[in-house]
């Protein structure tokens, strides 16, 4: 009885964290002159239990992202087929195969990995939607591809029918005003749509401590763990 209780309490606490979320996006996208509408919230799901990922789903989100392929396959198994599953995590090229069906994939940071991730696409039939992940803030710590290099990278994947370049992802040094970092990732993006013809809608950038800033600099897809499911492991 105490478990169903707890349980009954963090999935109340989960719906109400995502609706303060929720009411926080409306009003600094309306404040920036945009539309909430534009702004997809994703919850990052990582290393969160499976009662905790339901409750989100419960809640009304479904849109979910997952850093580690384990955790992937873990937590899609759990919910219906209308979870968007996104995969943001840095991808070894040998699991390629495991990430090629998801709903976008954030963190494409090579031509190796795109061909990896193309051919698995192609052998499933499927159209693998994804972003280039963009090392904005230069940290040698970080996986991504070098704002220089990034729209040589965009060109190249759109050589392949099976990838279907949607835009880039960031993630800013901790020693850095994010919204300055935001605010190069999405000049790179205006940069590349003109050098490529590509329309490239979506930035991935933002996440629990700072996705207010990303939406001022445009922002369509926030990767929110913490204000969505507060600490971890608690059951």
């Amino acid at each position: 009885m105490l478990r169903i209780t707890m349980l009954a309490n963090e999935a109340k606490e989960i719906a109400n964290r995502i609706a303060e979320v929720q009411s926080s996006i409306a009003q600094v996208a309306r404040t920036a002159g945009r539309s909430p509408g534009e702004i997809t919230l994703l919850a990052v799901s990582k290393k969160q239990s499976a009662e905790r990922v339901q409750a989100a789903y419960d809640a009304g989100l479904r849109d979910f992202g997952e850093n580690y392929v384990q955790g992937l396959d873990e937590h899609r198994a759990l919910l219906p087929a209308d979870a968007r599953w996104h995969f943001i995590g840095h991808l070894q090229s040998k699991k390629a195969k495991r990430v090629a069906n998801v709903h976008l994939i954030h963190s494409i940071d090579s031509s190796k990995l795109a061909m990896k991730l193309a051919t698995a696409a192609t052998e499933l039939g499927y159209v693998l939607p994804c972003l280039i992940n963009v090392n904005i803030s230069m940290q040698e710590s970080k996986s991504g591809v070098v704002a220089s290099e990034a729209i040589a990278l965009i060109a190249e994947l759109a050589q392949h029918a099976s990838l279907e370049v949607r835009g880039l992802m960031c993630i800013p040094s901790q020693t850095e005003e994010p919204k300055r970092a935001f605010a190069r990732l999405r000049q790179l993006r205006d940069d590349a749509q003109k050098a490529t013809g590509l329309p490239l809608p979506e930035l991935s950038m933002g996440m629990s401590g700072d996705y207010k800033d990303a939406i001022a600099e445009g922002s369509t897809i926030l990767r929110v763990g913490t204000q969505i499911f507060g600490p971890r492991n608690l059951f």
